[in-house]
């Protein structure tokens, strides 16, 4: 078990370090002059080369880089241009509402799917594992703006029974206001997770319930639900495991449509507005933090397969 969380940290090591490189080099490649949208178009020549030279964007790309990885490790990722306070302090105040939102439609999203994948793998072949299968097909096709959309105009407009927009924290309003309005934005999000989910679930479902030893604990008399639960699912979880820390990954990143859709201050709306005003260093912090949950949701998914699985722990390979 050493050996194997041995290479899983260097592996995140070695990941983190290639992702700096690319986020910080890909940020400063792109079209636009922070100086420039700082200052404005009324600026002159001289006012925008001084304020690039404070900001230290004239140094070369390598020297920035160095300087900016070398605070970094420090946990500093400097200042933002445009909000004049820190980029640690910026991502503390939207990071909230992200996760919360991830975490929120994640659960959703597995109420859903295991118990539709488990079921419609039992039904192999019957009209309920088809209908699991379209509904699947169906919502892997829609994105989730589409979703967000149709319920805005559903609850949201013609019922009116459900807030459309903004953001209420459990501390300040209590948890019914809080999840009055994050209702919406959880459906939306989950509704693009579940059918990945349910397909990874019924896929695996019936693989292992092909296996011979399934066939053998039918024969010796065992309950199905027994079979299903004790036998079956565990050992088609790692792989449903293996797509749920994909799926956290991807909704703390992905959030970013529907956080402003339904004017969420999370993280989404602050990426898109830090890339639209050249906002460097939020840019990098921002990109880089959203990596690394990535990373650490899937290290730790990495770790539950030594947990799961006895194998991983006695030969260390994944």
């Amino acid at each position: 078990m050493k050996k194997y969380v041995g290479k899983r940290i260097f592996s995140v090591i070695v990941t983190l370090f290639v992702l700096s490189l690319f986020i910080f080099f890909l940020t400063h490649s792109t079209a636009g002059d922070p100086a420039s949208n700082m200052l404005g178009s009324d600026a002159t020549e001289e006012q925008v080369e001084q304020l690039r030279e404070e900001l230290g964007l004239n140094d070369p790309l390598l020297t920035q880089y160095f300087n900016w990885i070398a605070d970094a490790l420090k946990g500093d990722f400097g200042d933002s241009y445009f909000r004049k306070q820190s980029v640690i302090e910026a991502i503390g105040e939207c990071i909230t509402p992200t996760l919360e939102l991830a975490l929120y439609a994640e659960i959703l999203a597995i109420i859903i799917s295991i118990p539709c994948g488990i079921f419609a793998a039992k039904k192999k072949g019957a009209a309920t594992d088809l209908g699991v299968s379209a509904f699947a097909l169906v919502g892997l096709s829609v994105p989730c703006f589409i979703y967000g959309l149709l319920l805005i105009l559903y609850f949201g407009v013609d019922l009116g029974v459900l807030p459309v927009s903004g953001y209420k924290t459990i501390e300040e309003y209590g948890t019914s206001e809080h999840f009055s309005y994050m209702v919406l934005p959880i459906i939306s999000l989950a509704l693009t997770q579940a059918p990945l989910l349910t397909r990874i679930t019924r896929s695996s479902m019936v693989e292992v319930l092909s296996l011979d030893y399934i066939k053998t604990a039918k024969a010796k008399g065992l309950k199905g639900t027994t079979i299903l639960t004790k036998h079956a699912f565990r050992n088609a979880f790692n792989t449903i495991l293996t797509v749920l820390g994909q799926s956290i990954g991807s909704l703390v990143a992905g959030a970013a449509v529907i956080e402003t859709l339904f004017n969420i201050p999370g993280m989404g709306q602050l990426v898109v507005n830090a890339v639209l005003k050249r906002d460097y260093p939020l840019i990098q912090g921002l990109v880089l933090v959203i990596s690394l949950v990535y990373i650490v949701i899937n290290f730790t998914i990495d770790m539950l397969y030594g947990v799961i699985d006895p194998r991983i722990r006695v030969s260390g390979k994944s």
